[in-house]
C-alpha cells in the first residue's frame, strides 16, 4: 500500500541521513564496529531497531520529527 511505501521511504531517508552525518558508510561501520556491508544494507532497508535506538541517543538532532 501507499502508506507502507511512505514509511519505507522515510526509514531509508532516515538511515541515509544518519549514515551521512556519521561520516559515511565506512566511518559508521568503524564507529559501530561492524562490517561496512551491514551499514550499506541500512541504506536499502533502514536502520535496525537497536541501532536506531543507539543513534537516537548519541545524535538526537538527526531524529527531530516534524510536528
Amino acid at each position: 500500500s501507499i502508506a507502507v511505501m511512505d514509511i519505507s521511504k522515510q526509514r531509508i531517508e532516515e538511515a541515509n541521513r544518519v549514515i551521512d552525518a556519521m561520516g559515511g558508510t565506512n566511518a559508521t561501520s568503524r564507529h559501530c564496529d561492524i562490517k561496512s556491508s551491514s551499514v550499506a544494507s541500512w541504506r536499502k532497508c533502514g536502520l535496525p531497531k537497536p541501532w536506531r535506538m543507539y543513534f537516537k541517543e548519541i545524535r538526537p538532532e538527526l531524529f527531530k520529527e516534524a510536528a
